[in-house]
Protein backbone atom coordinates (compact mmCIF):
# COMPACT_ATOMS: atom_id res chain seq x y z
CA UNK A 1 0.00 0.00 0.00
CA UNK A 2 1.12 3.54 -0.54
CA UNK A 3 1.66 6.10 2.45
CA UNK A 4 0.70 8.98 1.89
CA UNK A 5 2.34 10.40 4.77
CA UNK A 6 6.08 9.31 3.32
CA UNK A 7 4.62 8.53 -0.14
CA UNK A 8 6.46 4.55 0.75
CA UNK A 9 5.08 1.31 0.19
CA UNK A 10 4.13 -0.71 2.84
CA UNK A 11 2.64 -3.51 3.87
CA UNK A 12 -0.23 -3.94 7.01
CA UNK A 13 1.86 -1.58 9.39
CA UNK A 14 2.97 2.06 8.51
CA UNK A 15 6.42 2.39 10.32
CA UNK A 16 6.86 5.74 9.92
CA UNK A 17 3.72 6.56 11.52
CA UNK A 18 1.62 7.28 8.58
CA UNK A 19 -1.70 6.53 8.83
CA UNK A 20 -3.54 6.16 5.43
CA UNK A 21 -2.76 4.71 1.97
CA UNK A 22 -3.76 4.89 -1.48
CA UNK A 23 -3.30 2.16 -3.90
CA UNK A 24 -1.02 2.87 -6.43
CA UNK A 25 -1.83 3.49 -10.19
CA UNK A 26 -1.98 0.53 -12.31
CA UNK A 27 0.21 0.67 -16.02
CA UNK A 28 -1.85 0.97 -18.57
CA UNK A 29 -1.47 -0.43 -22.02
CA UNK A 30 -3.00 0.13 -25.40
CA UNK A 31 -3.01 -2.46 -28.34
CA UNK A 32 -2.66 -0.54 -31.48
CA UNK A 33 -4.12 -3.36 -34.08
CA UNK A 34 -3.50 -2.73 -38.14
CA UNK A 35 -6.12 -4.84 -39.52
CA UNK A 36 -6.08 -4.11 -42.58
CA UNK A 37 -2.64 -5.34 -43.50
CA UNK A 38 -4.34 -8.97 -41.06
CA UNK A 39 -4.23 -12.05 -43.47
CA UNK A 40 -6.21 -14.07 -40.75
CA UNK A 41 -4.32 -16.39 -40.01
CA UNK A 42 -6.26 -16.79 -36.86
CA UNK A 43 -3.30 -17.29 -34.49
CA UNK A 44 -4.63 -14.13 -31.96
CA UNK A 45 -7.68 -15.71 -31.72
CA UNK A 46 -6.47 -18.75 -30.55
CA UNK A 47 -3.93 -17.06 -27.98
CA UNK A 48 -6.80 -15.13 -26.93
CA UNK A 49 -10.03 -15.89 -27.68
CA UNK A 50 -11.46 -13.20 -25.49
CA UNK A 51 -10.74 -10.41 -26.67
CA UNK A 52 -10.10 -11.55 -30.41
CA UNK A 53 -12.51 -13.15 -32.70
CA UNK A 54 -12.65 -13.99 -36.37
CA UNK A 55 -15.09 -12.24 -38.69
CA UNK A 56 -17.00 -14.35 -41.01
CA UNK A 57 -17.24 -11.75 -43.53
CA UNK A 58 -13.76 -11.12 -44.17
CA UNK A 59 -11.98 -14.08 -42.69
CA UNK A 60 -9.55 -11.41 -40.57
CA UNK A 61 -9.57 -10.97 -36.71
CA UNK A 62 -11.45 -8.52 -34.82
CA UNK A 63 -10.33 -7.02 -31.74
CA UNK A 64 -13.23 -7.22 -28.97
CA UNK A 65 -13.96 -3.81 -27.54
CA UNK A 66 -11.40 -2.00 -29.92
CA UNK A 67 -12.15 1.41 -31.38
CA UNK A 68 -11.80 2.56 -34.71
CA UNK A 69 -9.70 5.35 -35.12
CA UNK A 70 -8.88 5.77 -38.67
CA UNK A 71 -9.61 3.54 -41.82
CA UNK A 72 -7.93 0.49 -40.62
CA UNK A 73 -6.85 1.05 -36.99
CA UNK A 74 -7.93 -0.30 -34.24
CA UNK A 75 -7.52 0.62 -30.50
CA UNK A 76 -7.98 -0.33 -26.86
CA UNK A 77 -6.64 0.81 -23.54
CA UNK A 78 -5.99 -2.27 -21.00
CA UNK A 79 -4.11 -2.95 -17.38
CA UNK A 80 -1.80 -4.82 -16.23
CA UNK A 81 -4.06 -7.98 -15.96
CA UNK A 82 -3.97 -8.79 -19.68
CA UNK A 83 -0.95 -7.74 -20.74
CA UNK A 84 0.80 -11.35 -20.59
CA UNK A 85 -2.17 -12.27 -23.48
CA UNK A 86 -2.44 -9.34 -25.29
CA UNK A 87 1.66 -9.93 -25.58
CA UNK A 88 1.20 -13.34 -26.53
CA UNK A 89 -1.64 -12.55 -28.91
CA UNK A 90 1.07 -9.82 -30.45
CA UNK A 91 3.73 -12.18 -30.49
CA UNK A 92 2.19 -14.91 -32.34
CA UNK A 93 0.80 -12.67 -35.25
CA UNK A 94 2.95 -13.70 -38.52
CA UNK A 95 2.29 -10.68 -40.45
CA UNK A 96 3.25 -8.43 -37.05
CA UNK A 97 0.00 -6.12 -37.27
CA UNK A 98 -0.85 -6.22 -33.40
CA UNK A 99 1.36 -3.61 -31.54
CA UNK A 100 1.51 -2.76 -27.96
CA UNK A 101 2.40 0.22 -25.99
CA UNK A 102 2.62 1.93 -22.41
CA UNK A 103 0.35 3.99 -22.25
CA UNK A 104 1.68 6.62 -20.13
CA UNK A 105 5.80 6.32 -21.38
CA UNK A 106 4.60 5.79 -25.04
CA UNK A 107 7.04 2.85 -25.18
CA UNK A 108 6.56 -0.02 -28.01
CA UNK A 109 6.81 -3.46 -26.41
CA UNK A 110 5.95 -5.72 -29.36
Amino acid sequence: MLCTECKQMHGVDFPCGGVSFTMPDKKKYKIIYDRINCIGAGSCVISYPERWVMNNVDDKADLINGTQVSAHTFEVEFSEEELEKFLESAQVCPVNVIHVFEVETGKKLI
